[in-house]
Parts: structure tokens; sequence; C-alpha cells
């Protein structure tokens, strides 16, 4: 009977487990994190950000959405992806606002390339089909192309829409599981948040020693830690702080930039480790445009800076429209050129200053919920830049900000000074 029953797996059940093998990483090149550009025959030029993970069984889960300028979402559809060794062909179901799972489609590989064909807007008076393919596919960019048909495949738009994808974040592996934070353990959520306490004391103390040792502490926290991401967070916004304090303390410029680039790297791992982490994204968004000024003499390399900033802020609103420190990155878009509009920059710091009010800070959390402090500072080193410049709301709101964290280094010893100067009458 055993036998038989050997004799049974090997016929069909096996064939079937090799085939699903064969084919189990047609979709690998989704895998990760995309900005996208493209242009629709009806609706014309749009762009967005696509995230694609593999779940534990070997399906593809991924989040298609279309975003305006400022983060807004305009679309946004979820897809999985299937293989069905049976009939040797991925199966996909895409989610639509308010319309269910209807919209299903089968795909498969073709060389090099991968081909879909998929109904959208089932069960709508206006259901259409398109048939996609994705081609010249590199591990950091693809491309994908589509013909569309309203009338059931009797006839086809040829190139209906194109879209040009590049990479922001490596492939990962996606677990089912209850919330990072909610699944932390104490005792871990419990030494970050005493780990984010010194590194935000020696911040405003502009501690140099200090930012650099709980920065080496924080290099010793395992990748397969719990929380994790906050580890490499902290750490990058520690080498972050120090580029920070050192611009005030003559810090020389290949010393910010070893720090700048240390920050970055660790909110990158920040991002890889969690892609929804809109903190990493606002605090890369701010490196990296900071980094673009050693590039001045090189229009092509601060163009690039720029453009990967501006794509990592979409993605930080995106992912939270309100968060502070989002707004914070936003408002330095503003005050500094090429933009210099400083009344614009002053708003959006008082917005900041408004949701880091609202949302208050948790010691015990280690979770980033800075902000209310960093917003008045902004408000008053904004104010100085207004023509004329507006003294009175700048200590004012700087000395706010120094009662908050009385402290503060930069605060007390080079913008209350610099208010107070401004204010003297100045010789003729």
């Amino acid at each position: 009977m055993r036998r038989s029953l050997l004799v049974v797996f090997l016929a069909t059940v096996a064939p079937l487990l090799a085939q699903t093998a064969d084919h189990r990483h047609d979709f690998d090149y989704l895998l990760g994190d995309w900005q996208f550009t493209g242009e629709n025959q009806q609706f014309g030029k749009f762009g967005g950000f696509w995230s694609a993970v593999r779940l534990d069984d070997g399906d593809i889960f991924d989040e298609y959405r279309v975003t305006g300028e400022k983060g807004e979402t305009y679309y946004v559809t979820r897809t999985l992806r299937s293989y069905n060794a049976r009939t040797n062909e991925w199966e996909l179901v895409s989610t639509a606002d308010g319309a269910g799972l209807g919209d299903r489609g089968t795909g498969h590989r073709e060389g090099n390339d991968v081909r879909i064909e998929q109904t959208f807007g089932a069960g709508t008076a206006h259901p259409s089909i398109l048939r996609i393919r994705y081609y010249d596919i590199e591990p950091d960019r693809f491309s994908w192309i589509a013909d569309r048909s309203v009338d059931g495949g009797k006839t086809w738009t040829s190139g209906f829409q194109r879209i040009e994808a590049t990479r922001l974040a490596a492939p990962r592996e996606f677990v089912l599981a209850a919330p990072k934070i909610a699944a932390t353990p104490a005792t871990a959520s419990a030494e970050l948040a005493k780990l984010k306490a010194r590194v935000m004391s020696a911040d405003y103390r502009a501690d140099f020693d200090e930012l650099a040792r709980v920065r080496d502490e924080l290099a010793g926290w395992p990748n397969d830690r719990d929380g994790a991401y906050l580890a490499h967070y902290w750490k990058g916004y520690a080498s972050w702080r120090i580029a920070i304090n050192g611009a005030s303390h003559s810090m020389k410029g290949e010393d910010l930039a070893k720090n700048l680039k240390s920050a970055a790297a660790d909110f990158y791992a920040s991002i890889r480790l969690n892609v929804d982490f809109a903190d990493a994204y606002a605090a890369v968004t701010m490196v990296n445009s900071w980094l673009g000024t050693f590039s001045m003499s090189d229009p092509a390399a601060l163009r690039e800076r720029i453009s990967l900033s501006q794509a990592l802020l979409a993605r930080a609103a995106a992912l939270d429209p309100k968060n502070p420190r989002m707004l914070w990155a936003r408002g330095a878009f503003l005050l500094y050129p090429p933009a210099s509009k400083t009344a614009e920059a002053i708003d959006t710091y008082k917005e900041m200053l408004a949701e880091a009010e609202r949302r208050g800070e948790d010691p015990s959390s280690p979770l980033p919920d800075w902000g209310k402090p960093e917003a008045l500072m902004s408000i008053a080193y904004a104010s100085l830049a207004l023509s004329p410049p507006d003294l009175a709301t700048a200590r004012e709101d700087a000395q706010a900000a120094l009662k908050l964290r009385p402290e503060w280094s930069y605060v007390r010893d080079n913008l209350l000074p610099d208010i107070e100067s401004r204010s003297r009458p100045q010789p003729k």
C-alpha cells in the first residue's frame, strides 16, 4: 500500500513540485521597492511607487500606487501573484476600490520577458483587458508596456500605457505576523528607548563623544533581532547629528561628508528592514540633499542627489502625510535654494509644530517622536531669512525651543546670539 502511494506521489505530485520550483523565481525581478514614471494615452504622464515582497509560501504580493507631487495618492491597487503548476501559469488577483477582488489575470515568463493578461474594472460598466509585457529587466530597472482592449479582446490599442521603473530598495521576504512594534519584546523596546534618549540628549548638547559612543553601541545590534530597523535609524541619526552639530563647530568638509554618508547607509538599512518606515525616508531625504552640496562642481551628480531626495521625500509623504519629520524635510526644500520660498517654509514648519504637539512624545517608545523643539527652532531660523527679518518672532520661537530643551547648544550658543546681534542698532 505504501509503495502504491509512493508511485502515485511520484507520478502526480512530484512533477508539480518540480515545475513550481522551476517557476518560483519568475517574478523575482519585481521584489523590492521601486519608483516609476509612466504615460497613459488617456490620462497623460504620471508617477508613483511600486513595492513587492515574497510571502513565506513563495507567492508574490505587491502594491502599485500612483502619487502626486506632494505624495497624495491618486490610485492604488494590490495584487497577489500565485503560481499554478497544474495550468503552468501564474494567477493574479488585484484589489479595486470598492469592487472587491474581481480584477483577475494570468501570466507567464517568455524568454527574458514576462507577459500578463488581466481584466481591470471587472463588474463595472466599462471593463478593460490589458496585455502587459515586462521587458529590459535588469537588477535596478525594468520597462513595462500594455496594450488595451475595451471590447472583450476584439480590438486593441497598442502601447496604451508605458512605465519605466527604477529601484529604491532591495528585495526582502515577508512573514505575516503581528505589527512590528507590538511584537517587539519589552527588553528590546526598552533598550532602544534608552538609546534613543541618550542619542537625542547628546545631539542637543553637541556631545560628539557621546554621539559616537551610542552609534558604536547600536552597531552591535543584530539585523535579525527585534527592532533592528530602529537600531539602524538611531545609529544613522547619531551620524547625522554629528554632522549637523559639526557644521556649527567648524568641522572639516571631508568629515561632514563622511558622517553624512554613514548616516545615509544606516537609514537605507532601516528602510530595507521596514520599507513602510516613513521616518527613515524623511531622514535620508535631508542627508542626500546636504550631500548634494558637495557636488556643486558636478551638475549631473548634484541633479542625481536632488532627484533622489525628492523621490525619497515623496515616499515618506505617501506613507505618513503629516509626519513632523517629513514636514521638516519639506520645509528645508522650500527654505533653501533653488526654491527659496521662505514664507511657505515657515507655514510648513508651523504645520510641523501643530502635528508634533498633537502626536506628543513618549519616552518609553523607541520610535522617533521628536519635532516640536525643531519646529520652533526652524521657524525662528527662517524668520531671519524674511525681508526684512522678523526678529520678534525669531526671538520668541528660539526662546520657546530653548525652554523645551535648555541644553540645546545650537539655539543657546548660535541662534539666539545671532538674533540679538541683528537686533542691536548697526553702525552707519
